[in-house]
């Protein structure tokens, strides 16, 4: 199992001896499941095509359109899924790969603003009709750990400039 984290809010240390137990409770973990994993390299490999495997990554303005070809896969996916939980997977997998690779946001060719409202639209309905218990995630660590994810990748997408027209990420 791997853990991915994220922090709720930020300080710094110098070293990791020195980190309090109030610090450590503004950690937030994502345990990543097998399908979880398998679901960030597929996304990984869907978003970035001939990129994926290489150490330097290049990105021009019609990466933009990747993406978007990227979301029509995950849209139709998320369509012909049944399992709550393997929704989850697949779309945190992709958010989280679209918040790495996030050019994207700023240098795109229009059209962003769809995928962005449509993401959160996925993410909402996810979130507002399933139990905890139909979702499977962990609600002590990997819940409030993707939340975090998702509040963070909302904020990013809050600091795009108005001018590159990707709307706002409102998943709640």
């Amino acid at each position: 199992m791997i853990i991915c984290g994220f922090v709720s809010e930020y300080f710094s240390v110098e070293n990791e001896e020195d980190y309090t137990t109030e610090q450590m409770q503004h950690f937030r973990l994502v345990l990543i499941s097998q399908n979880r994993n398998d679901e960030l390299n597929n996304t990984r490999r869907l978003i970035l095509g001939d990129q994926a495997h290489d150490r330097v990554l290049t990105f021009t303005t019609s990466f933009s359109n990747e993406v978007l070809e990227s979301w029509k896969v995950v849209k139709k996916s998320l369509s012909e899924m049944t399992d709550p939980s393997a929704k989850l997977d697949l779309l945190f997998a992709y958010s989280y790969n679209l918040g790495l690779f996030e050019s994207w946001m700023e240098d795109n060719e229009g059209g962003m603003e769809k995928l962005v409202q449509e993401l959160a639209s996925a993410w909402k309905s996810l979130l507002n009709n399933h139990s905890d218990e139909e979702l499977g995630w962990d609600c002590r660590y990997t819940k409030p750990g993707m939340l975090e994810f998702l509040d963070m990748f909302k904020h990013r997408i809050g600091r795009v400039p108005d001018y590159c027209s990707i709307g706002e990420f409102n998943f709640q």
